[in-house]
């Protein structure tokens, strides 16, 4: 995950070193794979950001290392899976 301000130029920062990286190890960014989430920002600068980078934006809520994520408060229901995951390798750690 990369944050980074919503403008124009912050963007293009970040790609720029983006490609810098690729170019010194070889690993380039899969545009096909990668989304760009946004948060209160205006329509227009949105439209610019996703045509700079070539990148898909992505829809909230969506699951990071297993975890929802979205764009407001979570409830404690969103993490009962994890909780109970959790939960269950301790109770066989103390068995053993």
């Amino acid at each position: 995950m990369i944050f980074m301000r919503r403008d124009v130029p912050s963007v293009k920062e970040v790609t720029n070193v983006l490609s810098q990286f690729a170019s010194m190890s070889g690993l380039n960014a899969n545009c096909d794979k990668t989304e760009i989430f946004f948060g209160g920002i205006h329509p227009i600068i949105k439209h610019q950001i996703l045509s700079t980078t070539g990148f898909f934006e992505g829809k909230f809520p969506f699951r990071y290392l297993g975890l929802p994520l979205n764009s407001s408060y979570n409830s404690s229901d969103s993490y009962y899976a994890m909780l109970t995951k959790i939960h269950n390798v301790l109770n066989q750690w103390s068995t053993k």
